[in-house]
């Protein structure tokens, strides 16, 4: 990962329930068409609040970070690694999912150990950020006006403490710096990248982001790039 790797490993609290509160939605927006039961991968799993999310509905739930720092999950099966070199055996997960943690990756590499383990028919789900231009100052004033438009819910949900210190964290520096290091694909370079690497995908949207859906072949004769 890049230098944001720096501001995950300290995982404040902050963070951990800004992570927490969006989990729900986007486990279920991720698993909505994916077969229950199996084994399911969160790649990037930061707190493991997404991955937690996803327990009730499979066998096992495996989740990796390089840096997993503060981890709030119960259910999900920790382990720390690299997205490019996973840990897991090749051919051993049924879902692979993954959000808002691509544009810190490799993103060859990345996908080609999504490709190696999923089983044949296997699923991966994966979202990240767009950006219709790659200039992170409308980023960043987009991420203020957001942070502030949201403590009215931080507040109703948590109570004014905690709302108050989650959008202190969402308007720190440190957060604003990692905000304007992120780069994000356009939507067009979005599908180009992903084709490339995961022939046949589909492709839909999730908030300010993109999804790609891709399954891999039933059969064992394997695609190009796959291990």
């Amino acid at each position: 990962m890049r230098s944001s790797q720096q501001v995950f490993a300290r995982r404040p609290p902050a963070l951990v329930r800004w992570e927490q509160r969006r989990a729900p939605v986007v486990a279920e927006a991720l698993r909505r068409d994916v077969p229950t039961g199996g084994v399911a991968l969160d790649v990037g799993c930061g707190s493991g609040a997404l991955a937690d999310e996803l327990t009730p509905y499979f066998a096992r739930v495996v989740a990796v970070d390089r840096s997993p720092g503060r981890f709030v999950g119960s259910g999900p099966f920790l382990v720390t690694g690299d997205a490019c070199a996973l840990p897991v055996r090749s051919a051993s997960v049924n879902f692979v999912c993954s959000y808002g943690v691509m544009h810190h990756l490799d993103l060859d590499e990345t996908l080609a150990e999504v490709r190696r383990v999923l089983v044949p028919g296997g699923l991966a789900v994966l979202a990240d950020f767009v950006t219709e231009r790659p200039d992170t100052r409308p980023q960043v004033a987009s991420h203020v006006c957001a942070a502030i438009r949201a403590f009215p819910a931080y507040r109703r949900d948590d109570g004014l403490r905690r709302a108050l210190a989650l959008t202190t964290f969402r308007l720190s520096p440190g957060w604003l710096a990692h905000v304007r290091r992120d780069v994000f694909l356009t939507p067009a370079d979005f599908v180009d990248s992903y084709s490339r690497c995961l022939p046949g995908a589909r492709f839909g949207t999730l908030g300010q982001g993109m999804t790609v859906t891709w399954q891999r072949p039933a059969t064992t004769r394997q695609t190009a790039g796959t291990t």
